[in-house]
């Protein structure tokens, strides 16, 4: 076993990133790199797989890189995978770059190899270069403290064991070894942003540091470390500031307010419902303004109200009118309830719950509306002779802004009889007079 398979195993352990007798599927270009982490893999003893992309790219060369692939399959004995893609079609239809295409496919497929064929891990085989070229990469881009710490050596499923290795220490080796491997013309084309950081920038960093590469994993290692202090701070400011009921998260806005870099915090707290690095400016500038402001994302509302942000997300029925007709027994969405109606005898005994109503069935017009409440909504609160706004109902039961955006409204004719959960309108009440009840049950 060569010295280099040592360092692997040592890597490996220090790592943490899988134990020996784990099933690895291998992703296998047919580069340098991949193939050489085959190799170090096999001859430690891993159990493997071989993924093989055709990414029909670059013609017969890729062709000739899949046969390449297959025949190492059966040269190490290996099962083989193996997947064709259309990616510039792939990258036309999502509106995304060539290299972005790639990339989500690949992981797409071998995550779904993974998990029908039975492996553990996906073992990429990225080197310390391409930690050093994403850092850059992310840097020119624009990013956080997360972008700084280049490649990580596991995420979830995905281990890259060779992460301590620089590319003229595989190429050096792939040489001793006498190693074929194939060469991807497209690593010349400086079309692609990452080339030209490997065959421009990084030699003007060599010329002024000649070890730039050690610094680099130096600078890579201690941005990590950074990172985890980083991280800790905000789970430590987030269980200050942030409550969660239910489906709400709620942000104390007196607490918020006593941080500093604000931005930042806040856009960590809420990063993951899609709010952008804009969105959390305007946010943070609304925190003196009136209730009501809103910001939404594609799956997620945030409102200001009062003293908090109230996270929650989007019901699909915001905009959803359903008709109730005089016949209908069951209601499944948006909510789930029940209609029955009941002869008015000396045996009936009035229901007073939130979830059910009775109302005088003769005083209905079928079929009834199912609707949210909007601006202009009022009715006859039960008890009350006089109509009040919708509005102002829900402010005097201190309900907050998104609770109100999931209040709905039950109407005969254009007219509210009851608002869900909380008010009968007093025209529609059972009195003296009612000989059939209709009992509305919120299941």
């Amino acid at each position: 076993m060569s010295d280099l398979s040592d360092s692997l195993i040592l890597f490996i352990a220090e790592e943490k990133l899988f134990d020996l007798t784990d099933r690895l599927l291998v992703g296998v270009s047919g580069g340098a790199d991949s193939v050489l982490l085959l190799h170090l893999l096999s001859e430690i003893g891993v159990d493997c797989g071989i993924a093989h992309c055709n990414f029909n790219l670059r013609g017969k060369e890729s062709n000739d890189d899949e046969l390449f692939v297959r025949e190492l399959a059966h040269e190490y004995s290996l099962p083989f995978h193996l997947k064709s893609f259309d990616t510039k079609q792939y990258a036309k239809k999502n509106g995304i770059s060539i290299e972005m295409a790639a990339r989500d496919l690949r992981y797409e497929w071998f995550d779904k190899i993974r998990k029908e064929a039975d492996y553990k891990y996906i073992a990429i085989a990225h080197h310390l270069d391409d930690s050093i070229e994403t850092m850059l990469l992310n840097l020119v881009r624009g990013t956080g403290i997360r972008g700084l710490v280049g490649i990580r050596t596991k995420n979830k499923s995905v281990v890259r064991p060779l992460l301590f290795l620089k590319r003229t220490e595989i190429e050096q080796f792939m040489y001793n070894s006498n190693l074929a491997y194939r060469t991807d013309s497209s690593n010349n084309e400086l079309i692609f942003k990452r080339n030209k950081i490997r065959q421009q920038i990084l030699p003007i960093f060599e010329e002024l540091n000649p070890k730039i590469r050690q610094t680099m994993q130096a600078n890579l290692n201690r941005f990590a470390e950074i990172e985890t202090i980083y991280l800790q701070s905000i789970e430590q400011k987030k269980a200050e500031c942030i409550s969660v009921q239910k489906t709400k998260t709620y942000i104390n806005i007196n607490k918020f307010k006593k941080l500093d870099s604000k931005h930042t915090y806040l856009y960590e707290f809420i990063k993951v419902y899609g709010f952008t690095k804009t969105q959390v400016d305007s946010i943070i500038q609304s925190l003196d303004a009136e209730s009501g402001k809103k910001f939404n994302t594609s799956s997620y509302c945030l409102i200001k109200d009062r003293n908090k942000l109230i996270i929650s997300e989007i019901a699909n029925s915001e905009k959803m009118v359903i008709t109730i007709n005089e016949e209908q027994k069951i209601l499944k969405i948006p909510l789930n309830m029940q209609f029955v109606v009941i002869q008015k005898n000396e045996e009936f005994e009035l229901v007073r719950k939130a979830k059910i109503v009775m109302l005088d069935f003769d005083k209905l017009s079928f079929p009834l509306t199912l609707r949210k409440w909007k601006a202009g909504d009022w009715f006859v609160p039960l008890g009350m002779k006089n109509r009040k706004k919708v509005s102002d109902f829900l402010i005097d039961k201190k309900i907050d802004l998104i609770d109100k955006q999931n209040v709905y409204v039950l109407e005969s004719s254009n007219n509210i009889i009851w608002i869900l959960r909380h008010r009968l309108d007093d025209r529609y009440k059972i009195d003296s007079k009612t000989k059939q009840i209709y009992q509305i049950t919120i299941l």
